[in-house]
């Protein structure tokens, strides 16, 4: 190496280290980096809020998710803001909406485009990887001195995963999807020597093999990456159908379209019968029970390494399942199944133990990154809208609680399901009783559930004559949050 090249790359590194130093200091300028927690955020891939034994799901065992739900908060009404992994996991990492998030679409893989012929996965190489704008998650953790790792299933839209893409933060980053491997990795990092805190992700595939399973159940050749289960379990063993199983009357035109819109890739049950869906069921409740065992181990090196009581772990998944109901597999539609997700915030002697928050609408897109930040000892940057959980979680929390929100949104963008209509638009807005669902093309276009009466979304109340006004005020929210949001949702769509 010549000397210039040299002199240059060691002036580089020492202005990195000095403005690594300056964003520590300017981050925590009251507290010191060792005092805070190590943070640990767990993921999973399409895991949805009931499936899991805490919160009374009697088809699966997930002792490490409950244990960590008993020494922490689990908030129960907890929405990703859209219900497919890359533009929900964009989210994550920026908090902000996928809707802002413009880049990724425009360079980034498309997520519908992911699936060829066959229902075999295919790669789309059209466009560059972008950065979302602002600065992510990764990143913040890094400035406020955390050292930063990244194991799992990355997926962020476009995003490049290298760690030369110093825009995402992490110091070390190992995108794969075997979920015994991320383990793996993640016990390695978290039983090393370390200096200072560190944030890591953890972020796993499990329960997305349901996907394959569905494909390989109706005969179609493909792969579960983290071990198989078996196609055909004996029905004794299977779960009933959900209460909700039926496809509903009036079910907006557009989600039937797009539920027949792709029978060797995303939707491979069109000619399913009860077994076959009883089945189903059964094999999601293995995955969940796979990636809980991975979970365990994680778990279990903290405590095994004496960092446990020093380390915040959260839980949650990129979007839900349908779990067979309105004879729904996957994601991609706004179904509460599909939409709501777990999420889990344990600190043993800091959080509350074993709450669970049914008071508090949650976005797990725009709120996770402002909640980890805040245990991190910094502010999220002023131009996000998410909240931090932190009051809600921590025992005698020094600041008042928020009240919360009156409603969150998730959204939703489908494909060439009508002539003319390259995009269509589609939200979902709940508020504390109800939800508002808003499909922006098609017939029967609206849906309004009362989920403290019916959870299962079974009866649309949007003709009823007791529930007009409560129609009118979800429909002025909605209005409201597109203006506020700049949402591309045409305005003339909402009745």
């Amino acid at each position: 190496m010549n000397s210039t090249k040299a002199h240059g790359i060691g002036l580089f590194l020492l202005m990195s280290s000095l403005l690594a130093v300056i964003c520590v200091v300017a981050g925590h300028t009251s507290t010191a980096i060792s005092s805070l927690p190590n943070i640990v955020l767990l993921i999973a891939d399409q895991h949805n809020a009931d499936a899991l034994g805490c919160a009374g799901y009697s088809f699966v065992k997930t002792p490490a998710l409950d244990s960590l739900a008993s020494a922490g908060v689990r908030f129960r009404n907890t929405y990703c803001t859209y219900p497919v992994c890359m533009s929900s996991r964009a989210s994550l990492m920026t908090g902000r909406w996928p809707h802002e998030l413009k880049e990724l679409k425009k360079n980034g893989a498309d997520e519908e485009s992911e699936l060829g012929s066959g229902g075999k996965k295919k790669r789309n190489n059209k466009g560059k990887p972008a950065n979302p704008p602002g600065i992510s998650l990764g990143a913040l953790m890094k400035e406020a001195g955390y050292e930063t790792a990244y194991f799992g299933k990355w997926h962020v839209g476009g995003v490049n995963s290298s760690v030369d893409n110093l825009w995402h933060g992490f110091d070390i980053i190992e995108d794969g999807r075997h979920d015994t491997a991320t383990a793996d990795n993640a016990v390695r990092f978290m039983k090393a020597k370390h200096e200072r805190p560190y944030f890591v992700v953890v972020s796993f595939l499990n329960p997305h093999d349901i996907c394959e399973w569905a494909r390989m159940r109706s005969g179609i050749q493909d792969t579960m990456k983290n071990g198989e289960v078996s196609l055909e379990p004996p029905l004794a063993k299977c779960p009933p159908l959900p209460a909700n199983f039926e496809i509903p009357a009036d079910e907006p035109e557009i989600v039937g379209l797009r539920r027949n819109s792709a029978p060797q890739g995303a939707h491979p049950t069109l000619n399913w019968g009860p077994t076959e869906w009883r089945q189903y069921r059964w094999a999601y409740a293995r995955l969940i029970e796979k990636v809980d065992e991975q979970i365990g181990r994680v778990l279990a090196a903290l405590k095994e390494t004496g960092q446990q009581e020093d380390t915040l772990v959260a839980y949650t998944s990129d979007h839900g399942d349908g779990n067979a109901a309105h004879h729904w597999n996957q994601k991609m539609v706004l179904y509460e199944e599909a939409v709501r997700i777990p999420l889990i915030l344990s600190w043993p002697g800091h959080t509350l133990r074993g709450k669970v928050d049914t008071t508090h609408l949650v976005s797990m897109g725009l709120d996770i990154l402002p909640t980890l930040v805040d245990y991190a000892g910094i502010k999220a940057p002023v131009e996000l809208t998410g909240y931090s959980l932190r009051p809600w979680a921590d025992l005698g929390h020094g600041e008042p609680a928020k009240e919360g929100r009156e409603y969150i949104v998730t959204e939703v963008e489908y494909g060439d399901l009508f002539p003319g209509e390259k995009k269509v638009q589609n939200l979902l807005l709940r508020s504390p009783s109800f939800t508002y669902l808003c499909y922006g093309s098609g017939k029967n276009p609206e849906q309004l559930f009362d989920v403290q009466v019916d959870p299962g979304q079974t009866a649309n109340l949007v003709a009823h004559p007791k529930y007009q006004a409560t129609l009118t005020l979800h429909r002025q929210w909605m209005r409201e949050w597109i203006k506020e949001t700049k949402s591309p949702f045409p305005l003339d769509k909402i009745p």
